[in-house]
């Protein structure tokens, strides 16, 4: 069976789910749209333009609305609701443009082959449609390759700086050594923002879905995220991917 070679980590393209909360709110902590503590009401589902089924949270059949709740809170208790009222607050075309600087929809170029490029072209038109930035705002609608995902978290982690990915450390030819150094790409958002998405990703282990995580003496920063599987005409019944970024 082919599929015993392939490297899932690059080959295998799905829709992250929650994990990719931390990249929309990075975007609009990086335009100074939001922060920590902006103050957003939840009303445990919203009405999209030109779409006709209400986008709930997750746990909205058994806790209904958060009511007035901050951004903190937002990430932690995993809001579908306020991670689009975070995009809009950029808009689609800006928000299109942060995933395409996070490396999103391209291969990374890692020297492995057979790579994936992802795929966010329904936010790549001169029109986006309101309900595609909406649903890709919590990483539906959208395909990462795994190693996409981590690449976006290594810039957070990274004072917002994106590292091109490689695998070979040296090349050894007889008495010639080629050390690779490692490749800066571009800085995606600045240290402040890094540093206060960092924060809150700390706050998420500590205080909300990832209290797991923790290890005693170190900070430890999280997003769990847990995503419908895309089918033909759908999404899979009763099967989901479960992610973990830390």
């Amino acid at each position: 069976d082919i599929s015993h070679f392939t490297n899932p980590s690059i080959l295998h393209q799905y829709e992250p789910g929650s994990v990719f909360k931390t990249v929309t709110m990075a975007a609009a902590i990086n335009e100074g749209k939001v922060s920590p503590s902006t103050i957003f009401e939840d009303h445990g589902s919203i009405m999209i333009s030109g779409w006709d089924k209400p986008i709930r949270n997750s746990d909205f059949s058994s806790k209904g609305a958060h009511g007035v709740v901050d951004m903190n809170y937002v990430l932690n208790n995993s809001l579908n609701t306020g991670s689009i009222h975070v995009m809009r607050q950029i808009g689609g075309s800006k928000f299109a443009n942060y995933l395409q600087a996070f490396g999103f929809g391209e291969r990374t170029g890692i020297e492995l082959g057979a790579e994936s490029p992802g795929n966010i072209n329904n936010l790549l038109r001169n029109r986006i449609r309101e309900i595609d930035a909406a649903v890709a705002s919590f990483g539906q609608g959208i395909a990462v390759t795994p190693l996409q995902m981590l690449m976006s978290y290594q810039a957070i982690a990274n004072d917002g700086i994106l590292m091109k990915p490689y695998v070979v450390q040296k090349i050894i030819n007889g008495e010639d050594e080629k050390v690779i150094s490692p490749k800066r790409l571009r800085e995606v958002i600045s240290p402040e923002t890094a540093d206060t998405v960092l924060a809150m990703l700390v706050n998420i282990v500590e205080k909300g879905h990832s209290k797991r995580a923790a290890i005693d003496g170190y900070y430890v920063g999280g997003k769990t995220g847990t995503a419908q599987i895309a089918t033909a005409g759908g999404y899979k019944q009763g099967e989901f991917i479960h992610t973990y970024v830390g």
